[in-house]
This record gives C-alpha cells, structure tokens and sequence, in this order.
C-alpha cells in the first residue's frame, strides 16, 4: 500500500505511482506489517518506519529525534566531546537521517531524493526532539554533492567550528567539508592509536584534518 503526507493508502502493484518519500504500507499473506516510505530509485525499495498502524506526523518525528539524543547525552563515551552523531539514520528508527552536532550547530543530511522528501516535512519535529537535549544555534541541512547547497533552518552556522575530543581540539567546516565536516565516526579508532602512540614515530597517510596525528601527539 502507498500514499504521500495526509493521503490515504493506494496498493503499490496499482497503475498509481508510489514517488520518493511516500508513505507505504507492507504487507504479507497475513496482512500488514510495517510502515515505511517508498524509495523506488534504491536497492532498498521502502523504509521501515514501524508498526503498520504509525503515524510518522510532527509528534513521531519529535519523540523519536528526542529518544535519539537522549541517548547521547548519557553516553559516556561522549564525555569531553562537543562533536557527536545525535541522529544515527536506522539505528534510532530514522532511516534516511543523520544528524551531526558540532558545538551549538547541527548539520541534517537526507540519504537521498525519497529521504528528503520524507524528512524536509518533519524537520521541525527533529529539531523539537533534538532541543530537549541539545543547546542548537544554528541548524544547517547540508545537500548531497560536491557542488550542492546547504541552506540555514536556524540561525547562520559559523564558517569555521571549533570542537574537543577529549584533549584534542579541531576546526570543523560544516558547509564545505567532507561527510558532515568531520569523521565522527572514528572517535574510538582515535583514541585506540592514543593508547599505543607513546614512544613511537607515526605517519598519517590519511590525513584529512590530523585527528588521529593530534591524538598520536596526545599520546
């Protein structure tokens, strides 16, 4: 079953389009089981969302941003730093969304056309949830592609962010920079190379911003 925002359900094997972003309804030989959004042009053809019977309006966007930072926020892995992934796509039940926090400023990215469509209608329920437990001044939703733009939902995001892990500091530019502005996701690898980087001579091959070379000094 398909159907966009506020329009009621149409079977997806019928002459009616299922576009990016709509919602759909899967089913088995036994009836529904899941809500999910439609991405026709991806291998991975539909979402999940939940349950069959979800709403995915204002208030759902918002719980489940909200759960999503919360989880964050009492994380103590995350101690020490203000740059850290808040919105982690399908592992907090947001498929097609990521959202990044480097200090007071956010930056959204869609994954691709159908989670756009999806999410830009919720955004606003992402940010209430994220504002229960995060302190946003600027929130920036970067565009997919070298040569695409960003736009600001709040406020002006400041060209150059400064950010801690740990010990360690690092400029972070939010609008150009690759991924999000930064490799969050290497926190642990960064701090794995601190544990074993005294006495020793080591090179950084990759070298994008200099985090793991920074942590290496560090150790």
């Amino acid at each position: 079953m398909a159907g966009g925002p506020g329009r009621p359900a149409t079977p997806v094997a019928s002459p009616d389009p299922v576009g990016p972003g709509d919602l759909v309804e899967l089913v088995d030989d036994d009836g529904p089981v899941a809500t999910a959004f439609a991405d026709p042009g991806s291998p991975i053809r539909a979402r999940v969302l939940g349950d069959a019977d979800l709403v995915p309006d204002h208030a759902w966007a918002e719980a489940r941003a909200a759960a999503a930072a919360e989880r964050r926020a009492r994380d103590p892995l995350l101690v020490g730093c203000t740059g850290r992934r808040l919105v982690h796509g399908e592992a907090d039940g947001c498929p097609g969304l990521v959202v990044d926090e480097y200090a007071e400023t956010a930056v959204v990215v869609f994954d691709g056309a159908a989670a756009a469509a999806f999410w830009r209608p919720r955004v606003d329920g992402v940010l209430a949830g994220l504002d229960r437990h995060a302190e946003l001044a600027h929130v920036w939703v970067r565009a997919r592609g070298a040569k695409a733009q960003g736009v600001a939902v709040r406020g002006d995001p400041p060209a150059d962010i400064v950010i801690t892990e740990d010990e360690a500091r690092f400029g972070v530019d939010v609008r150009a920079g690759q991924k999000t502005g930064f490799f969050l996701d290497q926190r642990e690898n960064r701090r794995l190379i601190r544990r074993h980087a005294a006495g020793a001579t080591v090179l950084n091959l990759f070298a994008y911003t200099g985090g793991f070379s920074l942590h290496a000094a560090l150790g």
